[in-house]
């Protein structure tokens, strides 16, 4: 059992960093996904979808990017965080 606070501090970031990262990799996966599925709308033998199609799948890609982009600053903070207390506690 830890025995001191920042043992405490540092075990439960350990769950909160599997969850931002999970959360991260989903993102990530999903705008990956989403620019595949554009490219191919584009370039495959029925290239020619309707614009509506191809702007809703640009706009699902922007907003996949935004959020992995968030969800992996906010994983590289709470490693950077987590680093710190470390650090401080010796």
């Amino acid at each position: 059992m830890p025995d001191s606070f920042v043992s405490w501090v540092l075990l439960a970031a350990i769950p909160v960093l599997l969850v931002i990262g999970g959360l991260s990799a989903l993102h990530w996966s999903r705008y990956i996904g989403t620019l595949t599925r554009l490219h191919r709308s584009r370039s495959g033998p029925q290239a020619a979808l309707a614009p509506s199609t191809v702007a809703w799948l640009e706009l699902r890609g922007e907003q996949q990017y935004r959020r992995a982009y968030r969800r992996t600053w906010e994983l590289a903070g709470v490693l950077a965080l987590g680093l710190a207390v470390a650090l401080a506690a010796g």
